[in-house]
């Protein structure tokens, strides 16, 4: 799903690189699922990459 999101490699590495990765993903996909926008979509991306780095 941060595929999607995130067009730029060095953001990418950066987002994929963080802990829990692949958690992370899975919740995005869920909130797509549910119907939130790709603009929603990109802010939660950046809220819970901030919660695993910290």
């Amino acid at each position: 799903m941060m595929e999607v999101l995130i067009k730029r490699p060095t953001t990418l590495a950066r987002y994929l690189g963080a802990p829990l990765a692949e958690e992370r993903d899975n919740f995005l996909k869920h909130c797509a699922q549910v119907g939130y926008s790709p603009s929603m979509l990109k802010k939660i991306s950046w809220v819970i990459w901030a919660v695993a780095e910290y």
